[in-house]
């Protein structure tokens, strides 16, 4: 009977070793695959995130190989989703002959030769073109080949807007280049061709505003003006008295700019016109006549609109010069009723 016994306990010794080992075999196995569980999840991690940097551009292109690299049209998505602050995307220009030719023609300044770029190939139309490149091509247009102009550049900017990673960017470029040509006729069909709302797009509103203002079209303006964005109206104020500077005021029939100036005042009781652009307005109309700059400075005290201290300064120094006693005189007492705003005595009692 002992020894029977003691045959039971050796038996039942070594079930509970195997029974310890088979354990700790199976713990040991469900750690290794673990292990390898996180392993793989690690890689995959790793794999995700270089493949964002590598598209996102935050990982140095050295180090990118050539499967990981974005494809060009991931390029321009990327591009344009990083850049919705900004106001414009620039466009790669294609490397082809036809891009290189009005890419030099642009350099050389000669509008003829943009243009002749531009008719050597009908490659010219599927050309990506920069917006510098686009911009000057349609000056040249507007300038060389007006009847052209519209038809152009709307299938141009229709055809290549979301090519081009920002269609607003391409459409302003074409505005720009014709307004630049003093064409807003052309630019005024150009923008509803192209599907542009104005009341929507303060950019071109200005840009419109400015080159019929630069052009003397007082009542193109005036009908414009109402459709200006209020975000946008102290820049298109502005561009209004740039372009009287610039050739309005010489061109435009007398008392119109009054009138405009008028209605202008009107709003600047609430956004104040643009000091700078004022200063430039009263030295051209300074330039002009003393008839003229008398309309614009008796229209600036009636609408209440103070001179910039810099402005004041200058015409003082001009009527001291030409020895116009009572424009001078005038110009002090702008200063003594303080409608000029802050400016030292010197500046203006000097040259007095």
């Amino acid at each position: 009977m002992t020894t029977h016994a003691a045959l039971i306990d050796v038996a039942a010794l070594a079930v509970e070793k195997v029974m310890v080992n088979s354990t700790v075999e199976v713990a040991e196995e469900t750690s290794m695959l673990t292990m390898l569980m996180h392993d793989a999840m690690f890689f995959v991690a790793g794999f995700v995130v270089l493949r964002v940097s590598f598209m996102t551009g935050l990982a140095p292109s050295k180090f990118r190989v050539g499967w990981l690299k974005p494809s060009p049209a991931q390029k321009n998505g990327m591009a344009a989703a990083v850049g919705k602050k900004a106001v414009m995307v620039a466009a790669p220009e294609a490397k082809s002959p036809t891009a290189e030719a009005l890419s030099a023609a642009v350099a050389s300044g000669h509008l003829e030769k943009v243009l002749a770029a531009w008719d050597s190939e009908e490659e010219s139309r599927h050309t990506l073109l920069t917006q510098e490149t686009l911009r000057t091509l349609a000056q040249a247009l507007a300038k060389l080949a007006p009847e052209r102009t519209v038809t152009e550049l709307a299938a141009y900017v229709a055809k290549h807007g979301k090519d081009l990673g920002s269609g607003r960017w391409a459409r302003h470029a074409a505005l720009e280049g014709v307004c630049r040509a003093r064409r807003p006729d052309l630019a005024e069909s150009l923008t509803k061709e192209m599907g542009v709302q104005v009341e929507s797009d303060g950019r071109a509103c200005e840009m419109l505003l400015g080159a019929f203002a630069a052009k003397g079209s007082i009542d193109a303006v005036e009908k414009l003006l109402p459709q200006l964005p209020v975000a946008s109206w102290q820049r298109g104020a502005g561009t209004v008295l740039r372009g009287l500077a610039r050739g309005g005021l010489a061109v435009a029939p007398r008392g119109r700019a009054r009138r405009l100036l008028q209605a202008l005042g009107a709003k600047a009781m609430e956004i104040p016109l643009p000091g700078k652009a004022l200063a430039e307005l009263v030295q051209a109309a300074l330039a002009q006549s003393p008839e003229v700059l008398e309309e614009i400075l008796s229209t600036l005290e009636e609408i209440k609109v103070p001179l910039p201290a810099e402005c004041v300064a200058s015409l003082a120094s001009s009527t001291a010069l030409g020895n116009d006693l009572e424009g001078a005189m005038r110009l002090e007492g702008l200063v003594r009723a303080g409608q000029s705003g802050s400016i030292s005595s010197s500046a203006v009692y000097d040259p007095l």
